[in-house]
């Protein structure tokens, strides 16, 4: 976090009149994508929409994803009723989950009007597209905030490298998305079954390439060893890539399809160590890396974003993103064998001590939303 609580919280709400009520209960506009469709941002926007529900915020929600079958123009039209309502609200905090890509165009023009109407905003970050390297249309959106936004980060390296890039920024929360993971997710019984797995929506930058390729390599070490994919096919490439690894290891070679609830746990129980070698550029931590932590399942996987601080030193293998991802594999697999029970034993210790850190990040973060109780009454 960019500092202490109450300092933030002063800065946070410079020019906001409070009623001393106690019956007055938080309010904000909550601007970001809700699932449909699954994926990273719509879970964790949801996840956090339910926390603050749960803790007393009150809530003007707009969805501003695309749907199932909306696309563009159910984005526009979204992002117009997101306009309206903060044009015309007397609500004074502003909620934006931070679009990528394209999309950040529309943040910005949120934000911009958000801040002409003199509202607080905070900013939720997904993306390590434009935190990895310089980005002209983020460092717009930092400017258009101001230095007195708020925001929210999935770790402390996020925090560092977003305002070591963009000046402007100043004040971060960090709140790692650990609070998604499905308390259903616990270990099975720990012993070895010569597997690995990986998960994700199954595309070349997500890591299935070099997955497969990772696996073929370390059969060449451990004949017996068999993978496990699970997930929608998101490329045709993706789904060729399948045929041709099922044509070539036959039973060795188990793919799931998308895996849901029991589906989810039934795959992280039937492996000894998850494999996720992605180089999305989009990519901060991986939601699928804390549910094999929390099922005990140790981690490989490529060092970017918070990844090597969720993995840390006992979760697994954080893998420098120019290095050799299959030799580091088949080089941590041989440890797991060592000792395969300590290793799972870790893996779910480590996960706990993320899941610790994050409620004291949810208090610290309900902390801005709470204090003294921002609501309508407030001067615009």
């Amino acid at each position: 976090m960019g500092g202490p609580v109450n300092t933030l919280a002063c800065e946070f709400t410079k020019g906001i009149l409070f009623v001393n009520d106690s019956t007055c209960k938080p309010e904000l506009i909550f601007i970001g994508p809700l699932p449909p469709p699954v994926h990273g941002q719509s879970v964790a926007t949801d996840r956090l929409r339910t926390t603050l529900t749960a803790a007393g915020v009150k809530l003007r929600v707009i969805d501003s994803g695309a749907g199932e079958r909306g696309g563009a123009f159910r984005r526009l039209w979204n992002a117009a009723r997101a306009c309206l309502c903060v044009l015309l609200s007397r609500i004074q905090v502003v909620y934006l989950s931070v679009n990528s890509n394209r999309g950040i165009i529309i943040t910005i023009m949120i934000c911009a009007l958000s801040r002409l109407r003199r509202k607080k905003v905070v900013l939720h970050h997904h993306s390590y597209r434009y935190i990895g390297s310089h980005d002209r249309m983020m460092s717009l959106l930092a400017w258009v905030a101001g230095e007195s936004s708020l925001h929210v980060v999935n770790c402390s390296k996020m925090a560092e490298e977003l305002k070591s890039r963009y000046c402007r920024v100043k004040l971060t929360q960090s709140y790692n998305n650990v609070g998604v993971v499905s308390t259903g997710l616990m270990p099975a019984d720990c012993g070895v079954r010569y597997a690995l797995g990986h998960l994700s929506n199954l595309t070349e930058a997500k890591g299935l390439g070099r997955a497969i390729e990772a696996f073929r390599n370390a059969r060449k070490i451990w004949p017996t060893l068999s993978l496990h994919v699970g997930g929608p096919c998101s490329e045709k490439t993706s789904e060729s890539q399948i045929a041709r690894a099922q044509q070539e290891f036959g039973e060795a070679f188990v793919y799931h399809g998308a895996v849901y609830g029991v589906q989810k746990k039934e795959f992280f129980d039937a492996i000894d160590v998850f494999v996720f070698p992605s180089l999305y550029a989009v990519e901060t931590q991986g939601i699928v890396n804390l549910e094999a932590l929390s099922c005990g399942k140790p981690v490989v996987a490529f060092a970017q974003c918070c990844i090597p601080e969720d993995i840390s030193t006992s979760g697994g293998a954080a893998v420098p993103k120019n290095a050799d991802f299959s030799a580091a594999l088949s080089t941590y697999y041989g440890k797991f064998l060592e000792d395969p029970v300590l290793a799972q034993t870790q893996a779910r210790k480590r996960f706990l001590e993320i899941q610790q850190t994050h409620e004291q990040e949810k208090m610290s973060l309900l902390t801005f939303f709470n204090f003294n109780g921002l609501n309508t009454s407030g001067s615009i």
